[in-house]
């Protein structure tokens, strides 16, 4: 439809108080807005109504955990909608083309787990105790945690910046000691107006974790993103330590998927 054919229709069934009856898929269901388990304090809850009048699910389906839920199911939804396989406990492992990965659990293991845990109602936790702790033990103290705060905006903060650049402001450093200490090392925020922050930001993240060679941990793959990006800027950039700030960022990075250069860093 158009849009003005949509906003009339929109309009007609909202004036006439009536729900629109869209088809319950996976794609249209999965992450509804409309779901809550609380319908005993007196919630409605949009899917449970919607899976009731099209599917004529009862309550005891409500209680079966579905493929919905499946953690990071990318591929294959429609295929499992099309064989009608909705709930966990229909699936075979073969169904999810599980493929094992030594030494650790791969995102079809995870997902399989997953699903006999909640088919078995089991809540205890996997691990891979022995590869994990082979892990840990190649961890060099002290370890430094680190968390970035960053902003991408449509109308860039300085002149010669692109749409939705990268700007990082704000950093934490922590430090647990291989006695069990946990201390508040250091931190960097700018906020004076005007200033682009991210070679003062890499600077100061410098001086914090260049005194040693521990190990370093970081809130999520977002740190390693940002830093990519201020690298690219500094190597289009006339700053004086340019190549010593790229080499330093390198060595607590790895590349992007998207990178012409390749590189781990070792740390």
């Amino acid at each position: 439809m158009k849009f003005e054919e949509s906003l009339e229709l929109f309009s007609d069934y909202y004036h006439r108080d009536v729900k629109i009856q869209y088809p319950v898929t996976f794609g249209a269901c999965k992450k509804c807005e409309f779901r809550t388990k609380d319908i005993e304090d007196g919630l409605r809850s949009g899917f449970r109504e919607c899976w009731s009048e099209q599917k004529g699910w009862q309550d005891a389906d409500f209680e079966r955990p579905t493929t919905m839920d499946i953690w990071n199911y990318k591929g294959g939804a429609a295929l499992l909608e099309d064989r009608d396989l909705i709930f966990m406990d229909d699936l075979e492992e073969a169904d999810l083309n599980v493929n094992p990965c030594a030494g650790k659990i791969s995102s079809s293991e995870r997902q399989w787990i997953q699903v006999e845990k909640a088919v078995d109602g089991d809540n205890n936790i996997y691990i891979l105790a022995e590869e994990l702790k082979a892990e840990m033990d190649s961890w060099v103290y002290p370890l430094h945690f680190i968390d970035f705060e960053t902003s991408t905006v449509a109308i860039p903060f300085q002149i010669g910046m692109r749409p939705y650049e990268q700007v990082a402001f704000q950093f934490s450093h922590h430090i647990v000691h291989e006695d069990g200490r946990v201390e508040h090392t250091g931190e960097f925020i700018c906020h004076e107006a005007g200033v682009f922050p991210n070679f003062l930001f890499v600077r100061a993240l410098k001086k914090e974790l260049e005194n040693d060679n521990g190990t370093i941990f970081r809130f999520s793959t977002h740190e390693n993103t940002v830093l990519n990006a201020i690298r690219k800027q500094l190597k289009e950039s006339n700053e004086h330590d340019k190549d010593e700030l790229c080499e330093f960022i390198e060595t607590i990075t790895h590349s992007v998927k998207d990178s012409v250069e390749k590189w781990m860093g070792e740390r």
